[in-house]
């Protein structure tokens, strides 16, 4: 996944902080949604193998399928727990109050899996996105 993002800053151990505008969420059509009135910028640090200096516009590059994986990890993998903690539980009983309990209780532990996971994965990497190459600016 490409992006463009400004530099707002520059450190000595090969990253920089970066400025990214979020994408709306209504398209464009601020008439529709109105959430144009929070802050839609992001600032990120990011890897700088270029060593782009501060106020350059930059595209920064992010691996897609961690992007996916991490989507899946926060949204499916608590659902699909979800749904398998109410099956469980109506396997051992008819009572729906117990079966709706097993359902949460699934969905907690997906939760606190996707939890472990997420940070398991920042660890190893706290920077996934890097400046790929400067953007020439015309006068």
């Amino acid at each position: 996944m490409t992006q463009e993002a400004i530099v707002t800053g520059v450190y000595n151990d090969g990253t920089a902080d970066v400025v990214v505008e979020r994408a709306a969420l209504c398209g464009g059509d601020c008439n529709t949604c109105e959430s144009c009135m929070y802050e839609n910028t992001i600032k990120v640090r990011v890897k700088n193998p270029i060593d782009a200096p501060k106020g350059s516009h930059v595209y920064l590059e992010t691996d897609s399928l961690k992007i996916l994986l991490a989507t899946v990890a926060i949204y499916v993998v608590p659902l699909i727990l979800f749904f398998i903690g109410y099956g469980i539980a109506s396997m051992f009983t008819d009572v729906e109050s117990t079966c709706v309990i097993g359902a949460f209780v699934g969905l907690i532990i997906g939760l606190v899996g996707s939890a472990t996971i997420l940070r398991r994965q920042h660890r190893k990497n706290p920077t996934p996105s890097y400046i790929r190459e400067i953007i020439p600016r015309f006068n």
